[in-house]
């Protein structure tokens, strides 16, 4: 083929460069093994493992890394924080982490991850794991499966559009849901149905579901079936028009419901009678429409937080207050109605 004898060797050379680096995980990058430690650069990098990183309990790689391959991160002991993030990561494949036994946070932020699919996850004994501020549209029904020791997963500042209620079969400890800014719209029949909340010493209870500034217009009405206490259900800043007064009925206790900045022109008023106790708060400011506030919504809230509402009757406010007072009762109602409340 080649009649000069450079040629050859030449594109020889070329030929093993290309297979070797096929066989890479990245050509060049650096790693921290502690938070304030110095960058030790590295080159020519086929796993992120003992051969080529320290075993420690933390470590940062950056690189270009568009494909976490099986393998990819395996054998590191000793580990217990990985962080690779800003690494331009796309797409994940199942098996890139292995034999990881120690890891209890891995944080994969400001990447360019699409999907989830399963067998990336599963099986890890991951307590924290982050993954905002992706490109994520898709996540497989089991991605989450049977992650032991999760229970903090954020996801804010992505592309999911649907809720799956099949997600996070046997997670017992999971109790931190962050999905904030994604464009989920629809919160469908047990969607939380594989939840179930902790209860900490001193009766604290443990499952904040954080699904703030999406594109929520619909939340069925047997959406929170399967789970009977919630401490914080963030649903703020989305398109929720109407709530059925259903929607609690299998709810024991909630600590905290924000609803503020929706569009929202009324609560039904046995939105909250199934609770065994009364709200801590109840945030529905930024609600234009409403125009009054129930008392057997306020009367189960300790505090009610109803500013900014411009065409809230202040003279309904004043009697809401009245009856509280004659009941004995001291839920507040905070609202911009000054005039009217001494």
């Amino acid at each position: 083929m080649y009649k000069n004898p450079g040629i050859r060797v030449i594109a020889l050379v070329l030929l093993i460069n290309s297979l070797v680096a096929s066989d890479l995980l990245f050509k060049k990058g650096w790693y921290k093994s502690s938070k304030k430690g110095s960058k030790t650069l590295v080159n020519d990098v086929e796993h992120i493992d003992n051969k080529q990183f320290p075993d420690s309990k933390y470590l940062r790689v950056s690189a270009r890394l568009p494909i976490l391959v099986s393998n990819s991160v395996r054998n590191l002991t000793k580990l217990s924080t990985l962080k690779l993030s800003f690494c331009g990561i796309t797409v994940l494949k199942p098996g890139a982490f292995i034999n990881l036994p120690n890891l209890t946070t891995l944080a994969l932020i400001d990447n360019k991850i699409e999907s989830i699919p399963r067998g990336v996850f599963n099986n890890l004994n991951v307590g924290t794991l982050f993954l905002q501020r992706n490109q994520i549209e898709t996540i497989d029904a089991e991605a989450f499966d049977d992650m032991p020791n999760l229970f903090r997963i954020k996801l804010n500042a992505n592309k999911i559009s649907t809720w799956n209620g099949e997600w996070f079969k046997n997670t017992p400890r999971l109790s931190q849901l962050y999905f904030r800014r994604n464009k989920i719209q629809v919160i469908p029949e047990r969607a939380f149905k594989n939840l179930k909340a902790t209860y900490l010493p001193g009766g604290r209870i443990e499952l904040e579901i954080y699904l703030s500034k999406n594109l929520i217009r619909e939340i069925n009405p047997k959406a929170f079936d399967g789970i009977d206490t919630i401490r914080k259900l963030m649903l703020d800043r989305n398109n929720i028009q109407e709530l059925n007064g259903d929607i609690f009925k299998g709810m024991k206790h909630i600590d905290v419901i924000f609803l503020s900045k929706n569009q929202l022109r009324e609560l039904p008023k046995n939105l909250l009678s199934a609770l065994h106790s009364d709200l801590l708060t109840l945030d529905l400011a930024g609600n234009h429409n409403f125009t009054y506030l129930p008392y057997e919504i306020v009367s189960k809230v300790k505090i009610t937080e109803a500013g900014d509402i411009r065409r809230l009757d202040c003279e309904s406010v004043f009697e809401l207050v009245k009856k509280l007072a004659e009941q004995n009762k001291t839920n507040e109602i905070k609202t911009g109605c000054t005039e009217y409340i001494e």
